[in-house]
């Protein structure tokens, strides 16, 4: 697991290091995991850390991979708003709203933290700050998008920066995960509108920071975050 953060957990995580890369305030914490899919490993200790309510949502998921995935994102969340919060992971409370945005309930739902959580082939990411946060990864993949596809999600100014990239396929995906942290941070309404909305190349938009780098050789991150009032 590697750790991007403006503060550090009150205690890291097992296998936690450092990284460089990302423009993040104190108070925000970003986290990176690697989980083994298709291998003998035993989830029960995340998933003895589920409510119900997100174990029957895991149930529902048809892959066992897209379970893995789920499950390792919100046993990883719990975790760190317990080590931030002094609280026991297993008490650590989610309600979802929009598109199954994660926000806290129960006895951190006052605590003034927000949360995301974003996850792509082996990597799966969470977040945690004092402001709106947004977390999205995604495996750069030629074969995940298309020029029609850019046309329905990408303003004309994106697509004049598509056009001239050295790499396409890195340039799509680095618009399209700074979009979509962007709208985990509460935006859910601008969901059905992409194409209105340019957030690459050019400046931030108003009250919030939206910073991305390569994680690694074909996966892409980007973390949204709002300013202080």
């Amino acid at each position: 697991m590697t750790v991007a953060r403006g503060t550090t957990p009150a205690t890291r995580p097992p296998g936690a290091e450092a990284t460089a890369g990302l423009d993040l305030p104190a108070g925000t914490v970003v986290l990176h995991l690697r989980i083994g899919l298709g291998r003998d490993e035993d989830p029960t200790a995340d998933l003895d850390l589920l409510s119900v309510d997100e174990r029957a949502r895991a149930a529902r998921l048809h892959h066992d991979d897209d379970r893995r995935r789920f499950v390792c994102a919100r046993a990883a969340l719990r975790r760190l708003v317990g080590e931030t919060l002094g609280l026991e992971p297993a008490a650590v409370a989610f309600t979802t709203v929009g598109r199954g945005r994660p926000v806290l309930g129960g006895p951190a739902a006052h605590s003034g933290l927000h949360v995301s959580a974003s996850h792509a082939g082996e990597h799966v990411v969470v977040a945690l700050g004092t402001q709106p946060i947004g977390v999205d990864v995604e495996l750069v993949r030629h074969q995940a998008w298309d020029l029609d596809l850019a046309s329905r999600v990408l303003s004309p100014a994106e697509l004049d920066y598509l056009a001239g990239a050295a790499d396409p396929d890195l340039a799509f995906f680095r618009c399209w995960t700074r979009k979509e942290a962007y709208v985990k941070t509460g935006h859910d309404g601008l969901t059905d509108r992409l194409r209105a909305l340019t957030l690459t190349p050019g400046p931030n938009p108003a009250g919030f920071v939206i910073t991305d780098r390569v994680l690694e050789a074909g996966v892409h991150l980007a973390c949204a975050h709002a300013l202080p009032a």
